[in-house]
């Protein structure tokens, strides 16, 4: 459920709150999420990952990272900005590139947008949620 998965980026931002303490401003705007909407699972962790990672980890002055979700309909935006001292163009890694074709395979009409900035580093994910078909497996009894 796309509320579990958004419940797990709060945590981790909780998490990093107490590993930053006040040097790390963190700001949050979601959307309420219906219990009936679905998403393939941990998608969008290295988005969030990264904005530590490369970002909020490397800057010396005060380092932020902002969490919007927006649900119109079948319609999910998720826009992760993070504060960044890199003047560096975004490299495909790993992890965008693992994401890219995920998103690619469970997601086809998706639109991912990475925008390095001065001092801000932003990337906004949009996908239409009626696309992915979860795949439940059988009960086993245990």
């Amino acid at each position: 459920p796309l509320y579990k998965e958004i419940k797990w980026m709060e945590d981790y931002l909780a998490l990093e709150c107490l590993r930053y303490g006040d040097r790390l401003t963190i700001e949050t705007r979601i959307d309420p999420i219906p219990p009936d909407r679905m998403i393939a699972p941990l998608l969008l962790v290295p988005l969030l990952e990264n904005a530590f990672k490369h970002g909020a980890s490397e800057s010396q002055n005060h380092p932020f990272v902002e969490l919007q979700v927006n649900l119109t309909g079948n319609t999910l935006e998720v826009i992760i900005r993070n504060s960044t001292e890199s003047t560096a163009q975004a490299s495909d890694g790993i992890g965008l590139r693992n994401l890219r074709r995920q998103l690619a395979v469970l997601y086809p009409s998706h639109q991912l947008d990475i925008s390095p900035g001065d001092g801000m580093f932003s990337v906004s994910v949009t996908l239409n949620l009626a696309e992915y078909e979860p795949v439940l497996l059988p009960d086993t009894g245990g």
